[in-house]
């Protein structure tokens, strides 16, 4: 049988706060005891990184994280076991909520978005003001997240794919009236020719 004494020590450098240490006692012909300190540090690191792999919401008494990280705090050789325990230790009364990644859906939504498209898409669908505002920031070279950013702004609802849509049926729409224009003129300049013709029959008549 081992039994603990408590031994108060001081500070070397202050000579003032006392401190406790737990020594462990023998008895006759038995050897002293090891202290093992393998729990403390093993509590010191999960405490240490909760906040690597969880949030605590203190407002709505949640421990949030991602559904990554709840998997893999199934895991008792995972860090993130170690972690969400010591978590619920620290807060045994809140509740577990699995967040979404936002930034995963950003990138879906955005995947393919460039200053071409840009231009293309306000140059179909901008106003006047919009195509002044996005020419002063061509002309000015202005980096692409900030018109990434106006342009996101301005076109509020807008992905990569409808973008492609609109463009595309601006084109057609443009090519259509283009080609009208053609066979309009040339409706009339076939008309002017017949007229001129008919008159000039009339006279020599």
């Amino acid at each position: 049988m081992y039994n603990l004494g408590v031994k108060i020590e001081r500070d070397k450098q202050t000579k003032t706060s006392p401190k406790e240490i737990r020594v462990a006692t023998y008895r006759k012909g038995q050897e002293p005891r090891k202290e093992i300190a393998m729990n403390t540090t093993m509590n010191e690191k999960a405490f240490a990184s909760i906040a690597t792999y969880f949030f605590i919401d203190h407002i709505k008494q949640q421990i949030r994280g991602t559904e990554y990280n709840f998997k893999m705090a199934g895991n008792p050789s995972k860090p993130q076991y170690l972690a969400l325990m010591a978590a619920k230790e620290l807060h045994a009364n809140y509740t577990f909520v699995s967040i979404s990644t936002k930034k995963k859906v950003e990138k879906q939504t955005y995947a393919g978005l460039n200053l071409k498209l840009i231009a293309k898409y306000v140059a179909v669908k901008g106003t006047d003001i919009q195509k002044a505002e996005y020419k002063h920031m061509t002309d000015n070279h202005t980096a692409y997240p900030t018109v990434k950013s106006w342009f996101l702004g301005e076109f509020k609802g807008i992905s990569v794919s409808k973008a492609e849509r609109e463009i595309q049926k601006a084109t057609l729409a443009e090519k259509k009236a283009n080609i009208h224009k053609v066979v309009k003129v040339a409706a009339a300049k076939n008309s002017d020719n017949s007229t001129l013709v008919l008159a000039g029959k009339a006279v020599n008549e």
